[in-house]
């Protein structure tokens, strides 16, 4: 069969090879090896079939394959006669070993090519009972790997590892001897990772990353949010702008599907979860209102009111004060009410409004009287709320106090009064022998 000849390459990739060989003619032969898995001491070698000689006669003689295996480079043993198949599992290999092999291909009128180009291929030292290999697990901040450490394991034997990261945290990188096998697991899952049938010792590293949560928020017609859009770090805090365009206002925000009110802003704080948003908004105004100190206006502040409605606000002054002056949309609309509050109403409600109440201290009356033979100072005054004020009675010459009453109840004939912590008008009144 000299007008015949094979060719190709050949690559081992794992301890359990697959050997190709591409038949172009039948002189010589070509082999190599393919996709595998490793399995201990064995070999599964396949080839295609020629279809042509080389000199492209139609080949319909080819009967079948011998495969020829020795353990020195060129140097085989007698050939394995295999039939007329395109592949085989050697078995039987030796751990640690490296075996050659070439293949030839025969006719049934009795020619046979020559040897194919010659592959090889090392299996690996088994483990043995005796021996043992060490796994070192590390984890960095953020979580944790178990076992930790470093762990003795007879060889032959398999271990399992989990990762788990801390809440806030994800698996950024699992790297076993020093290459990645997994990175970047999102949701804050855990991984798993076995070492099978060990044979040589080996490292295994995971590293972990804060998670970020992500808040997305939505407007209706008539507003925006801000932002919307946004990814914050685990225990983060970020606030939510709810802002109506004009002539709208916040009829509601939703925060993971439950109402939080008509609010102009919302803050999501120590973040440990996806969250949403969603705000929408009705055609109105708004009024604002404020009140100075000593005295309150409700309701107070930003206040939302569809079109042509009404909406009253009640003005109330502390004890001892006084409504001072009521401003509407910049106007004095009332002022130095001298007691009681006030209140106010907006009807038809066709705009924007302001409204704002200022307070002063109120001021008590004490008027004081004398009878004939004598004088009481001041006789007529106004004392401020809360404060102190006293009177002094003083007979004429000759004469001496009969009686002091103060508001109508006799305190003796004293020669001077005082009233404390005034909260309302009084009166005094002397009278002499």
């Amino acid at each position: 069969m000299g007008k015949s000849s094979w060719y190709g390459n050949l690559t081992v990739l794992t301890r359990l090879a697959y050997l190709a060989l591409f038949i172009i003619g039948i002189t010589t032969a070509t082999l190599s090896f393919g996709a595998g898995s490793a399995q201990a001491a064995q070999v599964a070698l396949s080839w295609s079939t020629p279809a042509t000689y080389s000199d492209g006669t139609p080949l319909t003689t080819l009967r079948g394959y011998k495969l020829y295996t020795g353990t020195a480079s060129g140097s085989y043993g007698t050939g394995v006669d295999l039939g007329n198949v395109n592949s085989y599992t050697l078995t039987g290999l030796n751990d640690g070993t490296t075996y050659y092999f070439a293949v030839t291909a025969y006719s049934s009128a009795g020619d046979v090519s020559g040897y194919s180009n010659q592959v090889s291929y090392s299996t690996p030292a088994a483990a043995t009972q005796n021996s043992t290999c060490t796994v070192t697990a590390s984890a960095g901040t953020g979580g944790s790997i178990s076992p930790t450490g470093t762990t003795v394991l007879s060889g032959g034997v398999s271990q399992s590892y989990t990762v788990t990261p801390n809440a806030g945290y994800y698996v950024a990188s699992v790297t076993v001897d020093g290459a990645a096998v997994v990175k970047n697991i999102v949701g804050g899952l855990g991984y798993s990772y076995t070492f099978t049938n060990l044979a040589a010792s080996h490292t295994i590293a995971a590293s972990f990353a804060v998670r970020s949560y992500h808040l997305v928020s939505t407007a209706g017609t008539g507003g925006s949010v801000t932002p919307a859009d946004a990814w914050v770090q685990y225990q983060g805090s970020q606030a939510i702008a709810i802002t109506p365009a004009t002539g709208y206002q916040v009829a509601d925000v939703q925060v993971d599907g439950k109402s939080a009110g008509a609010v102009s802003s919302y803050t999501f704080s120590s973040l440990n979860a996806d969250h949403t948003l969603n705000a929408t908004f009705a055609q109105g105004y708004t009024i604002t209102a404020s009140a100075g100190s000593n005295g309150s206006i409700t309701p107070a502040g930003a206040t939302a009111a569809s079109a042509g409605s009404s909406k009253t606000y009640t003005i109330t002054p502390n004890t001892g004060y006084y409504v001072s002056s009521v401003v509407v949309d910049g106007t004095t609309v009332a002022s130095n009410i001298p007691s009681g509050g006030y209140s106010y109403t907006f009807s038809n409600l066709a705009g924007n409004h302001t409204i704002s109440a200022t307070f002063g201290i109120r001021y008590y009356n004490i008027v004081a009287t004398a009878g004939t033979g004598g004088t009481i100072t001041p006789g007529n005054t106004w004392a401020l709320y809360n404060s102190s004020q006293t009177v002094t009675i003083t007979p004429a010459s000759g004469k001496k106090i009969a009686s002091v009453t103060v508001d109508g109840v006799s305190v003796g004939a004293v020669p001077s009064y005082t009233f404390t912590n005034i909260s309302q008008g009084h009166t005094v009144q002397a009278s002499f022998l």
